[in-house]
């Protein structure tokens, strides 16, 4: 099962290798932070689980999706997934 956070808004899906990831956990964190101001639902979506889009993500990660869309990939400012969110949330603000 994936975990996943119900909430309205865009869905983010965040393609992980899993623990161990700096990277991966980095991104965690920052998506963590930003649901505390945005409202969206957050699939986690680990690569040895299968399923990946393309078949060389896991020498990408962390991949980030918004609605679908690869918005961001390796080393991601946080500054990056909240413009991310906002695009998604058609530019409002915060909180939807």
């Amino acid at each position: 099962m994936t975990p996943e956070r119900a909430a309205p808004g865009p869905l983010v899906e965040l393609f992980t290798t899993g623990p161990g990831c700096s990277l991966c956990e980095r991104t965690r964190s920052d998506l963590d932070a930003l649901a505390g101001v945005w409202s969206f639902r957050l699939v986690l979506r680990p690569l040895d689980a299968g399923g990946a889009p393309e078949a060389d993500y896991v020498w990408r990660v962390p991949v980030v999706h918004v609605d679908g869309r690869r918005v961001a990939e390796g080393r991601i400012p946080r500054e990056d997934l909240e413009a991310a969110l906002r695009a998604a949330s058609g530019g409002g603000a915060p909180g939807g």
